[in-house]
């Protein structure tokens, strides 16, 4: 969390000083002060986990007391509690019961719990901007607002450059990297050197479990997060950055937790990915995902590894509409979907609206599925279809080649699906699919056809 000290108001410090008393009752030592408790609350700012915690000494006596604070920085502020705790190996866990345990050896643990704790803190605090940081924060916000737009960003790298931020520079050489130049291998030099240096400050925030994959135009935008339970605990480092990518990896996804993560209502791709590959994904979890309000700007959404089958294509196919408004991109790797499923997914009206559909090692597709996918309404604007290794065979193939429909495709994937030379000469040859590089790979194809494939205007 950026900014100055934090602003305790007059009724914010008359409310500490209560819980103060309430925490020390009519004890004589052992005693935290008001200012040990804001001390703690300014150091959960600058804590690399987001939060920080005291007691006011402990004792072997099992029936002692103390005094604990405990303070989390948050989108909000940061969140203050104190309480008694008794004395003996006294934790926040056994000070606060909705923390429901405390790891002593890993803070990223106890990290996540605390967060949630804080959602209902007893105090929050907010943060008090400096002179100079609502310089940079206003400017941030603009940057935020017209995210497409590099003059803000600019402006803001002239700023912090003015300030000796060696972020400044970072920001305008990837804008002139994005924009063309020909200095581009000047600029990937120093762009290469400026991460090597300041990664690790500029990345501080990120917690134990997550990456960032890539930055763009200076800022972060794009993550992959090891673990869902960390999901919640980028939202500090993300209130710096402009995260539009998010890739979690999770073996037992849990929609609820991506449902009450605000900070995720600014991506725009999510891909859900479980390791496990083939893992069974109900009906009531996409549900889940469905209604989280915080995912309603996705403009992309991959599940791989995840096997929904028919039953949760038909799950999509009901509520995607109205969950996403936006989503432009879908797709799914490794899939036991059949014609069922698929065609019930094709044909709802929300899909006229998919410029980019892939779908890839599911061979429970078959021939049948390629053509209940023609069959159904109209893909609308659809531009890019992947349909590797479905098992398409040449029959899909030739329902392929003469869907008039697909006519707006530009890309065209069917790699490793047992085409026969008559299936990839119906496709090369059709009028329908002259715009589109075809990608024909993995079919026991000749280079020459695979050549003609990757080559669009084909027919006249």
């Amino acid at each position: 969390m950026s900014g100055g000290p934090l602003e305790w108001s007059p009724e914010l410090v008359a409310a500490l000083e209560q819980a103060l008393a309430h925490a020390h009752g009519r004890r004589q030592t052992r005693l935290l002060s008001a200012a040990e408790v804001r001390a703690c609350a300014d150091e959960a700012l600058t804590a690399p986990l987001t939060f920080a915690w005291r007691h006011a000494g402990e004792v072997p006596d099992p029936r002692g007391l103390t005094t604990l604070v405990l303070a989390v920085a948050t989108a909000r502020g940061v969140g203050v509690g104190v309480a008694e705790v008794r004395a003996m190996e006294p934790t926040p866990a056994r000070a606060f019961k909705t923390i429901p345990g405390w790891d002593r050896y890993d803070d990223a643990v106890n990290a996540l719990a605390v967060q949630r704790w804080a959602a209902s803190a007893p105090l929050v605090v907010p943060v008090a901007p400096r002179a100079r940081s609502l310089d940079a924060a206003s400017l941030f916000e603009a940057v935020r607002a017209r995210p497409g737009d590099d003059e803000p960003r600019l402006m803001l790298a002239d700023f912090l450059t003015e300030q000796g931020d060696p972020r400044g520079e970072f920001i305008a050489v990837q804008c002139e990297l994005a924009a063309g130049s020909s200095r581009e291998a000047e600029l990937l030099e120093r762009e290469a050197a400026l991460l090597h240096e300041h990664r690790a400050q500029w990345e501080q925030a990120v917690p134990r479990g997550v990456r960032v994959d890539r930055y763009e135009r200076g800022f972060a935008s794009s993550v992959s997060v090891v673990a869902l339970e960390a999901v919640p605990l980028v939202d500090r480092f993300a209130a710096s950055a402009l995260i539009e990518q998010v890739r979690v990896t999770s073996a037992n996804p849990n929609p609820a937790v991506l449902a009450a993560t605000p900070w995720l209502q600014s991506v725009r791709r999510l891909a859900l990915v479980n390791p496990a590959r083939r893992a069974l994904v109900s009906r009531e979890r996409l549900e889940v995902l469905l209604s989280a309000r915080t995912l309603r700007g996705l403009e992309g959404l991959s599940f791989e590894g995840h096997c929904l089958q028919d039953e949760g294509f038909e799950a999509l196919a009901k509520g995607v509409g109205a969950a996403f408004p936006r989503l432009r991109s879908l797709s799914f790797e490794v899939e036991t979907v059949t014609a069922v499923g698929l065609s019930a997914l094709v044909a709802a009206k929300w899909f006229a609206q998919i410029e980019s559909f892939s779908l890839i090692a599911a061979r429970t597709v078959g021939p049948g599925g390629v053509e209940a996918f023609v069959g159904a309404r109209s893909p609308g604007s659809l531009v890019a279809l992947t349909l590797n290794d479905v098992n398409a065979r040449t029959e899909g193939a030739l329902a392929l080649a003469g869907a008039k429909r697909l006519g707006s495709l530009r890309w065209l994937g069917l790699a490793s699906n047992r085409l026969a030379l008559p299936g990839a000469q119906a496709l090369l040859d059709s009028p329908w699919l002259a715009g589109a590089r075809i990608d024909l790979q993995g079919n026991g194809l000749s280079g020459q056809v695979l050549a003609r494939g990757a080559s669009p205007r084909r027919a006249q």
